[in-house]
């Protein structure tokens, strides 16, 4: 059980009873998959009060109604604090419990899979267990309030979220399935009430799995409920995990023989019982070409090349709506959400919300939340901050003074070591919070050119020169006192190619004059000053559209350079 019942900050425990109760009876009955439910047996109940047991009851009892189904009171009190079993039993035509191989069905490449989405935040067994062991290591209450919402205004604490009851499947989607399965389209169907999908798929394959994967491709699904989002966001799992614990708003598996039908055709035939139905994704095969033996050399181990993955995740985003979307612009099946607490609030503007990198202190970061907090005309907001390093102090700066901006320590390492694409992380929390413009300010880590083209003309980078001079040069700062120039500065500019290196189109320059008797140190606090007063102003002109990228264009040829005159 996900609730301690004995928890004094629950506004209602009574309720639990009467929600696993209705859990229960639903989850048992759905089991039956075109089946009509006859009746309800409940087996055993845990020792509990007359009034919890009574509740726990009504809940059965709602439930055996929405069946059309009849409930046996042969209930066994046990001494176990958790256990609640029930036995429900139905009827349905022979030749579906034959066609209906649930457990070893055949499966060729190309075959595909649908997803059915009867209830939106229904987690399976496995992922409450996740959810109880995150709530324990962040310290949330139940009753505290989700740190999202619908437009609607209705805020709803992680109690009455998580006590959402699950859908039953309508009469008329279980009659249009069976015919699908009489008919061979359909080989399998799985309700997903206790594993993930990830590990129900796997269970699917069986011992195909040495010679086919699956490809999820999550391009044409629906938003992943705003649930599995945040859990995503604050456990700190990667999605290969999430899919492997939780179902993901996935109740339903659909295995579809690909010879019988198309896609579109399967989904129009679901949709017209008006269940959110999507397509999932593909079996595809794998290169069984013999694997050599590894030749052991002396004092040397055999190493043996890691097993590929079942499941292949493509396209897949954890992210919410952005905040300021309207309800007729989003369908039923991505209501749109609003990011509460540290997140922004719907903004009433049309600022560009803006991401700052950094991988160091003495950034110009303090400077931009400033000014964009305190000019008032200002095209930009700054809501999210992302750092390679923990501890930075302008971190704890940003978390003092601005504690509506989100912060984010995503170190290389760790992802490094769970075989997770460090730029795909950075690019989902992008996506998450809904940024427009990626600002660079000393970042130290290089950048994909897949990621550089996913964000082209939307990235910003500030060096400490006079671009294109020491453009290539690892300390620009030391390099301009020791060549005994007399101008330097600063140039803020798009990085717009990936096989480029400081050299994108300019949007900003900046010079001061460099006197013979000053320092490293000295040039360079006033190269950084110099950058404080420059970047804010750069990035609002990208923002309000003053200056809009217009692709690949060589430094020192055909740039159109904006000359800010120094005041040194």
């Amino acid at each position: 059980m996900l609730f301690n019942l004995n928890d004094g900050d629950m506004n209602d425990s009574q309720t639990v009873f009467e929600y696993l109760g209705h859990e229960l009876t639903v989850r048992c009955a759905n089991d039956l998959i075109c089946a009509r439910t006859l009746y309800v047996q409940c087996c055993s109940l845990p020792l509990s009060s007359r009034r919890s047991i009574q509740r726990f009851y009504q809940g059965i009892e709602q439930a055996c109604q929405q069946l059309d189904c009849t409930l046996l009171k042969t209930t066994t009190i046990t001494t176990s604090p958790s256990l609640f079993s029930s036995l429900c039993t139905g009827l349905c035509e022979r030749e579906l419990i034959i066609y209906n191989n649930t457990n070893h069905p055949i499966i060729n490449e190309g075959d595909l899979l649908i997803a059915l989405r009867c209830s939106s935040s229904t987690v399976n067994t496995q992922g409450y267990i996740q959810i109880k062991d995150l709530f324990q290591k962040k310290n949330i209450h139940l009753n505290d309030t989700v740190p999202f919402r619908t437009v609607d205004g209705e805020e709803e604490s992680f109690f009455s979220l998580l006590l959402q009851k699950s859908s039953i499947l309508a009469p008329s989607l279980s009659k249009n399935i069976a015919e699908l399965i009489k008919n061979r389209t359909i080989k399998s169907v799985r309700y997903l009430k206790d594993i993930g999908l990830a590990r129900m798929i796997e269970s699917l394959l069986g011992s195909l799995s040495s010679t086919l994967n699956v490809e999820l491709n999550g391009q044409q699904w629906p938003v992943i409920p705003p649930l599995f989002t945040w859990i995503y966001q604050h456990s700190g799992f990667s999605q290969d995990e999430m899919f492997e614990y939780f179902n993901c708003g996935v109740d339903y598996l659909l295995l579809v023989d690909h010879t019988k039908t198309n896609i579109d055709d399967i989904l129009r035939q679901l949709t017209e019982t008006h269940t959110s139905s999507y397509y999932l994704g593909t079996f595809i095969s794998i290169n069984t070409s013999p694997i050599r033996k590894p030749i052991r050399l002396p004092q040397q181990p055999i190493v043996i090349p890691p097993r590929p993955r079942t499941i292949q995740l493509k396209n897949i985003s954890f992210k919410y709506p952005k905040p300021y979307q309207t309800a007729t612009a989003l369908t039923n099946n991505t209501l749109p959400i609003v990011i509460k607490d540290r997140m922004k609030q719907p903004i009433a503007n049309d600022k560009t919300r803006c991401a700052v990198l950094i991988s160091t202190n003495d950034t110009s970061l303090l400077s931009l939340l400033a000014y964009s907090t305190s000019t008032l005309e200002c095209a930009f907001e700054i809501v999210l901050v992302l750092s390679t390093l923990a501890s930075l102090s302008d971190i704890a700066r940003v978390n003092e003074l601005y504690p509506s901006v989100v912060t984010k320590v995503i170190q290389p390492k760790k992802y490094a070591a769970r075989h997770y694409d460090l730029d795909q992380k950075v690019d989902d929390e992008l996506q998450l919070h809904g940024c427009e413009l990626v600002i660079l300010d000393r970042y130290a880590c290089r950048l994909s050119p897949s990621f550089i083209m996913a964000w082209r003309g939307r990235l910003l980078n500030i060096y400490p020169s006079l671009l294109p001079s020491f453009r290539h040069s690892t300390s620009p700062i030391r390099d301009a006192l020791q060549t005994g120039v007399r101008i330097t500065g600063v140039t803020v500019h798009f990085i717009g190619e990936s096989d480029t290196d400081n050299d994108g189109p300019i949007i900003a320059q900046e010079s001061i004059s460099v006197t013979p008797i000053e320092t490293e140190i000295q040039l360079e606090n006033r190269i950084r000053t110099l950058e404080q007063q420059l970047y804010p102003k750069a990035i609002d002109m990208v923002a309000s559209g003053k200056i809009v990228y217009q692709g690949k264009r060589r430094m020192g040829k055909t740039n159109s350079i904006t000359i800010i005159p120094s005041s040194y």
